[in-house]
């Protein structure tokens, strides 16, 4: 064989060495195509909680950049996507990474959880039946229209509120929920051996600086009467002691 074979011969053999032991190739990363945000759906103003994005392979993502469309409602840090409840309503929540992005609504309600104490004041009153031919609302004790002590103990699941409210009439369980714009309604029932005393039309709100504000109803029947006695409220000071 000549040389020039033979340093033919020795090249092809390197080459195919070559192209045989590349050794392993390396696997292509999937592309980011979509993002899931994963946090609550429903915050209470006050509370906070770190959301996570993850791709569509199910990873949590490292650097996510997050924003929100109503920063009124909800805060947002950039960085970390700790969202807070700062506001009555509905926002959503966006992560974006490499162009893509996830969103995710939350909704937040005002918090009523606590130990609530104040004054009530009775502004009109309404007999029928028996409470009218009694004059319940010029006689006393039924008629005193004028200023009362109220305190409620209340917990609050969700938009879901329960608890117990004292008036001048005896203790109760009360139950009930806040809309989405943020308005407490319940109802409860007070018994003693003479009279009922059904709490009706609740409403109650909270103002930017924390005090209750609202108007219910107390509707009072009695077994040996016909009709009703219904007295009128509205709240002057409201507050949260813890």
């Amino acid at each position: 064989m000549s040389t020039l074979l033979k340093r033919l011969w020795v090249l092809g053999l390197a080459l195919a060495a070559a192209c045989g032991d590349g050794g392993p190739s390396k696997a292509t990363a999937p592309s980011l195509t979509s993002i899931t945000v994963s946090g609550s759906d429903l915050l209470l103003i006050g509370q906070s909680e770190a959301f996570i994005a993850v791709d569509n392979t199910g990873s949590a993502l490292t650097t996510p950049w997050w924003v929100t469309d109503a920063p009124s409602i909800v805060a947002v840090d950039g960085p970390t996507g700790r969202v807070t409840a700062v506001g009555i309503g509905t926002a959503t929540v966006v992560a974006t990474n490499s162009g893509v992005r996830g969103t995710k609504t939350v909704r937040t309600l005002p918090n009523f959880t606590g130990t609530w104490s104040g004054q009530y004041e009775d502004t009109r009153c309404e007999a029928t039946g028996g409470w009218a031919d009694a004059r319940a609302c010029l006689n006393d004790p039924w008629g005193d229209l004028g200023i009362g002590f109220i305190r409620m103990t209340l917990t609050q699941d969700r938009d879901t509120v329960s608890g117990r409210m004292s008036l001048l009439s005896p203790e109760t369980g009360i139950s009930g929920g806040v809309s989405m714009e943020g308005t407490l309604t319940f109802t409860g029932t007070a018994r003693n051996q003479v009279v009922n005393v059904e709490f009706a039309n609740v409403r109650f709100e909270l103002s930017q600086n924390g005090e209750m504000t609202g108007t219910f109803e107390q509707v009072y029947t009695r077994p040996d009467f016909t009709g009703t006695y219904r007295v009128y409220d509205k709240l002057r000071t409201m507050h949260r002691s813890n």
